[in-house]
Order: structure tokens, then sequence, then C-alpha cells
């Protein structure tokens, strides 16, 4: 699979495991700092969704600077579901071309980070 079909666009299902520590890593660095300098493809279509763990967050599809599709929800992912992510998923970011310094980056929020307790 290749970035063209995208990287996390990924369901979770409720019963999903999920780490309240969040998983601080060059992977959620770097889908950090592709997301903020992502566009969001259809503002109109984002919406307010519960993730499995549940955390409230605005959901949108996303296209980072290189043109690979994503959603808005990739950094809590890796942040908070990365048992549940492939390493197939791990290498597209890996594979990211993408132009950041992660000593500059601004830190991740816990708005970001921090699921809401069951």
């Amino acid at each position: 699979m290749g970035l063209d079909e995208g990287i996390l666009n990924i369901e979770l299902s409720s019963d999903d495991d999920y780490t309240t520590e969040p998983v601080l890593d060059e992977y959620t660095f770097k889908m950090a700092a592709a997301l903020r300098q992502a566009k969001i493809a259809s503002p109109a279509k984002s919406k307010t969704v519960q993730c499995a763990c549940g955390m409230l967050v605005v959901k949108s599809n996303c296209i980072l600077p290189d043109g690979t599709p994503t959603n808005s929800l990739a950094v809590h992912y890796l942040a908070h579901h990365r048992s549940k992510i492939s390493l197939e998923e791990l290498e597209k970011i890996s594979r990211l071309k993408l132009v950041y310094n992660p000593e500059e980056e601004p830190p991740l929020t816990q708005k970001v980070l921090t699921p809401r307790k069951r």
C-alpha cells in the first residue's frame, strides 16, 4: 500500500484497547508536524465524533503537504491506540517527506492527547 491510499484512515471499535499514558515518539511527533501543515479537505464535512476511548474530537479529512490523505485523529490514534496501528502504517509515516525540526515543534496539547475516562 502506498501513501496515495492515505495514512491512519482507520476505524476503531468501542472495545479497542487504548492507553491513558500517550506514546510520544518520532511517529507521533512527525504526524503532529504533518497535520499542522495539512489542509482540511472538506471543512463542511467535519464532524464531532466520540473515539472508541471516549474522547470527543472533531474529525476532518485532511490532505498533507505532499498530497497524502489522512484525518485529524491521526495523532490521537498514534498516541493512544498504538496497539491497533500496523507496522505498515508506521512505515508510511516514516516515508513522509516533510520539512520540520522536532526541537522547534510546539508541544502536543492535552486536548489532542488525553482520552476521557469511560
